[in-house]
């Protein structure tokens, strides 16, 4: 990784990721959550509701998948600020080399929190996209848990 944006070995340093015990059960929990996001994404965008909350949706469904398998694997982001972030550095290094939108996982975080503080709004394309790609994860996640 660039010098700007650490690696997980550098998270890991610095205690932006902590080793935690792997808990499999838990980790299947929240890939089902997950998949409860993609589907209130998905209706709410077929049904032309909710723009903005269909993104969170979709986002919060990768980002838990994502969660789901760092928690098999005995990982978890520290609760402080950049949490996020560092989820989003250790999907792209971990699940990133066989997903490419496991790599773009940080554009979903950036349009979700722009979309959130800095008044971007969201058009129905961005969200087609968007949706796809996090399913994408969420199904890389699956696998790496072994669920999928």
């Amino acid at each position: 990784m660039s010098a700007s944006r650490p690696d997980v070995a550098g998270l890991l340093r610095t205690g932006r990721l902590q080793r935690v015990p792997a808990d499999a059960a838990t980790a299947a929990a929240r890939l089902d959550i997950a998949a409860q996001h993609l589907e209130t994404a998905r209706r709410l965008l077929d049904e032309d509701l909710d723009l903005e909350i269909a993104y969170v949706a979709l986002y919060d469904a990768a980002r838990k998948a994502v969660t789901a398998a760092m928690l098999a694997a005995g990982l978890r982001a520290a609760h402080r600020g950049g949490a996020h972030e560092a989820v989003a550095i250790w999907c792209a290094e971990v699940l990133g080399p066989d997903c490419p939108a496991a790599r773009r996982f940080d554009a979903l975080r950036r349009r979700r929190h722009r979309s959130e503080y800095e008044d971007l709004l969201l058009g129905r394309g961005d969200v087609d996209v968007d949706l796809a790609d996090a399913r994408a994860v969420v199904a890389a996640a699956g696998r790496a848990v072994g669920g999928g």
